[in-house]
């Protein structure tokens, strides 16, 4: 039996999930405020949210109208935040953005996984978050 030896992977034989991400504070509450989103399975890092363009909210703004039922709202009668979700969401089901690419919500509404959030002041004095993800997937 050949054994392989792989350098930087922690290798579990079960079927549990961990995740762990370290972060500045600056950037855990702009992930929260939505001015950044959070690449989850690319380089697992925070990615500017202006990869959408003006020509692609205009599009967005005509895809949600051609395809909203008669119980939803007309685009300029939804809030600013509605409309960055539907950007969002249209940029990634059109190639746009990563289709990786969360949300602080919907990072943190994961129902398969137990989420957790933790504020740490280095020794330095810097503000740290260490966030992620655990359970059985």
């Amino acid at each position: 039996m050949k054994r392989q030896i792989r350098r930087n992977i922690f290798e579990t034989n079960s079927s549990s999930t961990h995740s762990l991400i370290i972060c500045s504070e600056e950037e855990f509450k702009a992930w929260e405020k939505g001015e950044i989103y959070f690449d989850e399975y690319g380089k697992e890092k925070f990615i500017s949210n202006t990869g959408i363009n003006e020509y692609d909210k205009e599009m967005a703004e005509m895809d949600y109208e051609k395809n909203k039922n008669k119980f939803q709202k007309n685009w300029r009668d939804l809030s600013k935040d509605a409309k960055q979700e539907y950007y969002l969401k249209y940029a990634k089901e059109n190639g746009i953005i990563n289709e990786d690419i969360k949300t602080y919500e919907e990072y943190m509404d994961d129902y398969s996984l137990e989420t957790f959030v933790q504020r740490y002041i280095s020794k330095s004095g810097d503000k740290i978050v260490v966030f992620g993800k655990y359970g059985i997937d």
